[in-house]
């Protein structure tokens, strides 16, 4: 593996929080002093907080505010070019690229991706995927993902549906295999929060969420993702606190 990748495994620690579609320096602030790890933000032409988007002016008011490790991703209509892209990484000393990686299925570019994410030297971060009741097609590629890790990814976000709500719970024998896969793939995993302590996987890298969108319908986060939570849920769960659960 890497050895700037076991650098970064080393420094982070075992449960790493990250929250993402962080849009303002009062919420970078805030989720700082919770003791956040990573905080992600997603660069779009404009700032467009209602949509959880932000531009370069405030992505740097945001850099300049806090002292934790950043993720940055950018909105597919934002009309950055791949040198575009590394010229704002290195300019605003961003610690993590986030890219949403093609299907395993797509192999011609998922060949081109590769390619490209060796050439960019932060560690990455893919999003994106998830792990569903009724589908767990992504455990059976395995190979897929430890190709990205050669290419530089230090994590892998998957939405989980449901290792802890009763109503979508995966069954026993599936998140056996789950715990499988993240104890060989390094996950950051978001579920249907009430607390964050207690989670039934010793393998899983960290918990991740993000933060509600007002423009945003369901499925329109910045990673195509189901969930997200209320900024001020998202505060009370770092601070150990319970919230109802959400959802249907």
């Amino acid at each position: 593996m890497d050895a700037i990748l076991q650098c970064v495994w080393k420094k982070m620690r075992l449960q790493m929080r990250k929250i993402n579609q962080v849009t303002s320096v009062d919420q970078a602030t805030k989720l700082a002093d919770a003791g956040v790890d990573v905080l992600g933000c997603c660069l779009a032409a404009a700032h467009e907080p209602r949509r959880g988007r932000i531009d370069e002016g405030q992505l740097r008011a945001i850099v300049d505010s806090i002292e934790r490790r950043t993720a940055l991703s950018f909105d597919a209509d934002s009309g950055y070019t791949a040198v575009q892209m590394r010229r704002v990484l290195d300019d605003h000393g961003i610690d993590f690229l986030e890219v949403l990686p093609v299907d395993p299925e797509k192999k011609t570019a998922h060949e081109q991706e590769l390619q490209w994410l060796r050439e960019v030297p932060q560690p990455k971060i893919a999003s994106g995927y998830f792990l569903m009741k009724d589908d767990l097609s992504y455990l059976k590629h395995v190979d897929y993902f430890k190709r990205l890790m050669d290419a530089g990814v230090a994590y892998f976000q998957f939405e989980i549906d449901s290792l802890i709500d009763p109503k979508f719970k995966i069954g026993r024998a599936d998140a056996a295999r789950v715990e499988r896969f993240f104890e060989e793939i390094p996950c950051l995993v978001c579920d249907r929060w009430t607390a964050l302590d207690a989670y039934p996987s010793q393998h899983a890298r960290g918990r991740y969420m993000n933060i509600t969108a007002a423009a945003l319908e369901p499925g329109q986060n910045y990673d195509y993702s189901q969930l997200a939570f209320p900024f001020s849920q998202v505060l009370a769960l770092l601070q150990g606190r319970r919230i109802a659960r959400s959802g249907p």
